[in-house]
């Protein structure tokens, strides 16, 4: 929640982990590195972030369950 000083940073979560913390903690901000990848990204799991993405996050997101 913004506002509350409260930060968890998570890396390499699973699906399941992903939506264990959305149904325990609510709404999500992530952030992720977008490229052209991401760009044509149309539908279903998005897995095409290079292995460096953690470096090199430029976009914020919000997930909702």
């Amino acid at each position: 929640m913004i506002g509350t000083g409260t930060r968890q940073i998570y890396t390499n979560l699973t699906t399941t982990g992903i939506k264990e913390l959305l149904y325990t903690e609510g709404a999500l901000l992530v952030a992720v590195h977008t490229n052209t990848n991401f760009q044509l990204y149309t539908t279903g799991i998005f897995n095409g972030c290079p292995a460096n993405a953690a470096d090199n996050l430029n976009h914020a997101v919000l997930l909702i369950g």
